[in-house]
């Protein structure tokens, strides 16, 4: 698994942590989202993960990409208004794709 994309994040409340694959990332209102594939429990240590092992439906998060104190990037949870707002975008991007990968098969 192309480690690069792999992403390991750390509840605040709960001190868990959960790996995410990273999916794909856009813009929208003039702030950066990223979609995140939550990777089963192990998969980012092991280089043999497949994504073909993965169930077929998948957990999907999106979060904003802000910018901490000291100018890091850093990830926050959506506000359900905007939560609406930019799954339905992230919706019809998805859409796009499929019909973009459909005219190539013909």
């Amino acid at each position: 698994m192309d480690q690069e994309n792999i992403i390991t994040l750390k509840d605040e409340e709960t001190g868990k942590t959960q790996s995410f694959f990273l999916d794909d990332k856009f813009l929208l209102n003039g702030n950066v989202y990223v979609s995140l594939i939550v990777l089963p429990e192990g998969a980012a240590e092991n280089p043999d993960f497949d994504f073909d092992d993965l169930p077929e439906e998948i957990d999907l998060v999106i979060m904003k990409v802000t910018e901490g104190e000291d100018g890091e990037e850093m990830l926050s949870t959506l506000d359900e208004e905007e939560e609406d707002i930019v799954f339905d975008y992230y919706d019809k991007i998805c859409e796009m794709y499929d019909d973009e990968e459909q005219g190539d098969d013909e």
